[in-house]
């Protein structure tokens, strides 16, 4: 595996700036899979509860949709057998769903606030994508994209702050992505493609920024946790 970085505040493929992480990332095993550190226990049980297509008993595609307030919009486009739930409060939020030419992709969109904005494209086989944005002090305007071909494909992004913007493309398999933003102006872009690559950004403040791109190779980690502002890490890995 080669590594190539180019990281402010940042310790070998796992940056960390400001406060001190609750517990580092850790290795079950020599030469396996590593654990992420307890920031981000609650998007992987998050990931973990909807992992399991629970699809109905005629193999029909489901959609959910809940919208209170005004100027929602929700656009859902499914074939196969896929399920998908859109949840919007407040005004002006849109969610966009496309899963096709897949099968058992699951989507969970829920937005508070005005202007959110999530667009969530998989195409594949039992892909994951949960994104749970929220506001605050009544403006949010996050942005979240995630696009992802393959195969058992997981992305978990939580953004609470506002003009939050994240990016995710995996194309592969069996590829993770965890993105917790809190404050505002923060940007995560992932992309990733090959087998089995982790990454995971957890980012608190202000006018932060993490990049992280894996591809090639096999079992990629990657973890970014930055806590203050004007943070910038970037992380590529192939």
């Amino acid at each position: 595996m080669k590594i190539k970085m180019s990281v402010l505040a940042a310790s070998i493929a796992m940056a960390m700036s400001a406060a001190a992480m609750a517990a580092d990332a850790t290795q079950s095993s020599p030469g396996g899979n590593t654990n992420p550190s307890d920031t981000f226990q609650s998007s992987r049980d998050a990931i973990d509860a909807m992992a399991g297509f629970n699809g109905n008993a005629s193999n029909a595609a489901e959609s959910f949709i809940d919208q209170n307030g005004d100027g929602n919009d929700a656009n859902v486009v499914q074939s196969g057998n896929q399920w998908s739930r859109v949840t919007q409060q407040d005004n002006n939020n849109v969610a966009r769903v496309r899963q096709e030419s897949g099968t058992e992709n699951e989507s969970s969109i829920s937005q508070k606030d005005p202007a959110n904005l999530a667009e969530v494209t998989q195409a594949g086989y039992r892909n994951d994508s949960i994104v749970s944005q929220q506001g605050f002090a009544g403006h949010a305007y996050n942005d979240a994209y995630v696009t992802q071909n393959g195969d058992l494909n997981d992305s978990y992004i939580m953004q609470r702050g506002w003009a939050n913007r994240s990016d995710v493309s995996q194309q592969g398999d069996e590829l993770d992505s965890d993105i917790l933003q809190k404050g505002g102006y923060n940007r995560a872009v992932v992309t990733q493609s090959g087998y089995g690559h982790d990454s995971y950004v957890s980012q608190d403040g202000w006018s932060n920024s993490v990049n992280h791109s894996q591809s090639g190779g096999w079992q990629n980690f990657a973890q970014t946790v930055q806590n203050g502002n004007g943070n910038v890490a970037n992380v590529t890995q192939y």
